[in-house]
């Protein structure tokens, strides 16, 4: 039951929705913040953020507290408390209804790759929604980066994972078409930041409102960032519920290439993609990116198979085989180009002279070395 005051206006109603098990109330002077924010979510990705935080006051784990607390976000500020009745009392909700990305050259945000003259081009300014209505085929493409250099090397390379991964439904005829362009979430860095984890999750609920038809090629780290983004849409269903329109995500496909970063096992993704109702199309990976946990769980089993009774002497000295992991944990956490050097080499010594019993690490050395420190992982493996 929803509570009348002049002075407030109920936005939530408790039991309007399966998850909205609180009564969120905003002061009637920022109801027309709440209204902005309401009609224009779906043309800004900022606003959708601010948007499902806001949804997600209802779901409040902790009980009454006049406690006034207050959230930052990007372009907000939400101040709120909980009453004796347990419901969400919003005192501020101020928004900045001119907010829009920073116009730096290699800053993280939504872009458009557009094909021109024989190539691909990433364009300057930055986006706050996709172009749902340009589609190859019947879907719009968009591409989640991972590391690289700037966003043009990563414009131009993604196209070729987004033609390899989905190749069953695009030729490259259909792609390569002057003005064609793909979307690019282009990531400069900070893959598990908060914020951006949230620019994908509204990306992704942008998508869902529409009922766009979406396929995704994520790639590198950005796999992370995605998981991340799949994990929070998840944990806010009635945001989820309110914001699609009570859509689902069966209209988005991923596809996962060289995907690195916590929780971006193949299984992990694949019952990720499940629980959030999204339609997994396939991974392709790299057997020598020692920064897959597919593989670096591969690379440490074959590691122990050597046995302790090789030694071998290296640039770290005179180590044995079954300290291999060891070696490899710290050359995966060394920050020194040096550092990764000598370990390297140490490694070097003990698979090659295992070449014969451990599978492929010896004798594809230099695909590991450059896989793994290289930019091996910014092409199709």
């Amino acid at each position: 039951m929803t509570i009348k005051n002049k002075a407030w206006e109920c936005i939530v109603a408790k039991g309007s929705h399966i998850n909205a098990s609180r009564n969120i109330y905003v002061l009637k002077a920022h109801y027309p913040e709440w209204q902005t924010l309401k009609s224009g979510y779906q043309g800004n990705y900022y606003y959708t953020t601010i948007l499902r935080t806001l949804y997600s006051l209802s779901a409040l784990a902790s009980v009454g507290s006049k406690t006034i607390k207050s959230l930052k976000l990007e372009g907000a500020q939400i101040n709120y408390s909980l009453d004796d009745a347990g419901d969400v009392r919003v005192y501020g909700l101020k928004i900045d209804k001119d907010i829009k990305p920073a116009s730096l050259k290699q800053a993280t945000g939504l872009y458009k790759v557009i094909f021109g003259e024989d190539e691909w081009g990433t364009q300057e300014n930055r986006k706050l929604l996709m172009d749902f209505n340009h589609q190859w085929g019947n879907a719009h493409y968009a591409a989640v980066s991972g590391k690289f250099d700037d966003k043009e090397d990563a414009g131009r390379k993604l196209i070729k994972h987004i033609n390899k991964a989905y190749k069953a439904a695009i030729h490259e005829k259909d792609s390569h078409k002057d003005r064609n362009h793909y979307s690019l979430y282009w990531q400069n860095g900070k893959h598990n930041s908060a914020e951006q984890r949230n620019h994908l999750a509204s990306l992704i609920q942008q998508a869902q409102a529409k009922e766009a038809r979406l396929n995704w090629l994520v790639h590198g780290e950005g796999a992370s960032t995605f998981a991340h983004a799949l994990n929070q849409l998840i944990r806010q269903p009635l945001a989820r519920t309110i914001m699609a329109k009570g859509g689902d995500l069966s209209g988005q496909s991923v596809f996962f290439s060289n995907p690195r970063g916590q929780g971006t096992g193949e299984k992990e993704l694949v019952a990720l993609c499940e629980k959030a109702g999204l339609n997994y199309v396939g991974l392709n990976k790299s057997s020598a990116d020692l920064h897959n946990p597919d593989t670096r769980a591969a690379f440490k089993a074959e590691a122990k198979k050597v046995g302790s009774s090789l030694k071998v002497s290296g640039a770290l000295g005179v180590i044995g085989a079954a300290a291999l992991p060891i070696a490899y944990e710290q050359f995966m956490n060394s920050n020194s180009v040096m550092e990764k050097v000598a370990i390297g080499v140490a490694g070097f010594v003990i698979t090659q002279s295992a070449a014969t019993t451990v599978h492929g690490y010896g004798r594809n050395l230099k695909s590991v070395w450059n896989d793994t420190v290289g930019k091996g992982n910014e092409d199709w493996a």
